[in-house]
């Protein structure tokens, strides 16, 4: 550890401690309710329409979505009428790829350099502002109907124009055969009978303009969301007999306008095309590039327990083989709001900031920021990448704990590096330990926790506390037993 995150890491449980009462609660809902966890099964109930699902103005405003998401990555919950899948976000790299030499699937950076390495190899053009390289990131996705149309909701953690991201859902049963997605998604779905693809400016219901089927398509990008309604009728050879429960599967990747197709990916990405990584010093992954993978970036319904140090290994490796097949939800339009308990264990939370990070040559205050934004009045080497509101942190819950210990990555890291990295850290520190361990990002790989940086940790600190210092008799935080730890 060098000399400068030595000095933080000493320092740090004092500052905090500091100023764990005197900042302001983040403006979000993230994080209001301990509840509306939910499971991905079929509830047992007789055919109604939940009194608080209704009609949507299809406007691309989130405005009239009132349900409350879990707000961990990967779960799922039904709220006010609203079917309610939480992602994580800066998972957004789609395929990976084979390395023949050794034998094993390729570790990508994130990035630059990192401590540990992702699955996948997918990098948005290198236009930042257009794409922000993060524009196909999922941060929910919303359904609702009422008796006659199914409302969809696509919210994104980046959104800078209204024409460059795909988002499709495939509806179905539970059949074998596999069918593909139409505009050239690269993929298919066992039992899908028809595919609904948003690209912001236009829909399609299958291969048919959705507006030639009674459906409507907005984008907004001040909300990051894009917003469609179809006819119910059209889903009644989707539902199961005598109910309107159905499968779906779903995915974001990048709208190709010229093509009228979902975008493909080239060895090298250029300004307008996406492609894998070269990143002088640390590698070249051009190299594994193949021709053909699925041009999706970012799959829905993955679970709660995804793996990975950005929580993409199962997805890369899935796309990888050109099959999702695991990756679904069974959704009931008429099921009752849920609520089952907070999962133990490791699980990834999100929370919403007080604050966006502007780069300050294009004035963008979302999305990945590849080259870093500088930390102003400190070394070069501390720097920022994730510059929008919503942040993730990784949270091992013990079946019993009393105080809360923050475990802070190293130079290159990742929220989730020293839970998955540190043999025995989840064992020794939180079930021996008896301490809820909570993983900040720090707005970067190498923020040194100031500044920004430091602001990620106290706000990740402050939700932590908020929704797990009392969930039962054994699992509470007394506020004077947090302390930090880390390495690098």
């Amino acid at each position: 550890m060098d000399s400068v995150q030595t000095r933080i890491a000493s320092t740090f449980f004092l500052m905090a401690a500091l100023l764990f009462l005197a900042l302001p609660v983040p403006s979000s809902d993230a994080g209001t309710r301990t509840g509306d966890w939910a499971v991905n099964v079929f509830q047992n109930h007789h055919h109604h329409f939940n009194k608080d699902a209704g009609t949507r103005t299809v406007d691309g405003m989130v405005s009239d979505w009132k349900g409350t998401s879990t707000w961990i990555a990967g779960a799922t919950n039904y709220s006010r009428g609203e079917f309610i899948y939480q992602d994580g976000v800066f998972d957004d790299t789609g395929s990976g790829a084979w390395d023949g030499v050794k034998g094993a699937p390729v570790g990508f950076f994130y990035g630059g350099r990192g401590v540990g390495t992702i699955g996948g190899g997918f990098r948005y053009p290198n236009t930042f502002s257009r794409y922000g390289s993060n524009c196909a990131d999922i941060l929910q996705l919303r359904l609702t109907a009422d008796k006659e149309n199914l409302y969809v909701l696509v919210l994104l953690n980046t959104l800078l124009a209204d024409d460059t991201t795909v988002a499709a859902i495939a509806f179905g049963g539970t059949g074998a055969e596999a069918v593909n997605w139409p505009f050239g998604a690269g993929i298919s779905t066992p039992g899908t009978k028809h595919v609904l693809t948003l690209w912001g400016t236009g829909g399609a219901w299958d291969q048919a303009s959705l507006l030639a089927v009674g459906g409507r398509v907005a984008v907004s990008v001040a909300d990051n969301a894009i917003e469609a309604s179809i006819p119910l009728s059209l889903l009644n050879d989707t539902f199961k007999p005598g109910t309107r429960r159905f499968r779906a599967y779903a995915a974001t990747g990048l709208w190709d306008s010229g093509n009228n197709c979902w975008m493909d990916t080239v060895a090298a990405r250029t300004p307008t095309q996406p492609g894998f990584q070269n990143t002088p010093g640390y590698g070249n992954f051009t190299l594994y590039w193949e021709a053909n993978l699925p041009r999706l970036f970012n799959v829905a319904f993955r679970p709660v327990d995804e793996e990975g140090i950005f929580r993409e290994r199962k997805q890369s490796a899935d796309l990888y083989q050109k099959d999702i097949s695991q990756f679904y939800a069974d959704i009931d339009l008429d099921a009752r709001d849920a609520t089952p308990p907070i999962p133990t264990g490791l699980h990834v939370r999100i929370y919403k900031s007080s604050t966006t990070i502007t780069e300050p040559v294009s004035g963008i205050n979302e999305g990945f920021y590849e080259s870093s934004v500088p930390i102003p009045n400190y070394p070069a080497t501390a720097k920022y990448h994730f510059l929008g509101a919503y942040q993730p942190y990784a949270v091992y819950l013990p079946a019993g704990y009393d105080r809360m210990q923050l475990f802070l990555h190293g130079a290159g890291g990742s929220y989730l590096t020293q839970m998955i990295m540190n043999p025995g850290g989840q064992a020794d520190l939180g079930d021996y330990g008896e301490a809820l361990l909570v993983g900040p990002l720090g707005r970067g790989t190498t923020g040194f926790y100031v500044d920004y940086s430091y602001l990620d940790v106290i706000e990740a600190m402050r939700d932590a506390m908020r929704v797990y210092s009392s969930i039962s008799p054994t699992q509470t935080i007394d506020p004077d037993r947090v302390s930090a730890t880390g390495y690098s």
